[in-house]
């Protein structure tokens, strides 16, 4: 029974390939990377604010969500690039 679905699934899986694989999708990853550095830097302000209020924990706090979302725009700029190599630009 399994075996009649496996085709459908390997269709799909080509057909996602091809969607994902634009340049509207390169382009909607670098504005993603984008907002995620701006978020990057409104923690990083106001881990500036917590510090000079003394307030330690919540600064730390504020430096982790930093740091997240800096890491989210570096992921999200590679899969641009990903995107743009395969599509032999």
């Amino acid at each position: 029974m399994l075996d009649s679905f496996e085709p459908v699934l390997e269709n799909d899986s080509h057909h996602e390939m091809d969607v994902a694989l634009s340049l509207s999708c390169a382009g909607e990853n670098h504005r993603m990377a984008a907002m995620h550095l701006k978020e990057a830097m409104n923690f990083h302000d106001l881990a500036a604010c917590a510090f000079e209020l003394g307030h330690i924990d919540e600064m730390k706090q504020h430096k982790k969500s930093a740091k997240l979302h800096h890491h989210q725009a570096f992921e999200y700029s590679k899969m641009a690039e990903r995107i743009v190599s395969d599509l032999s630009i």
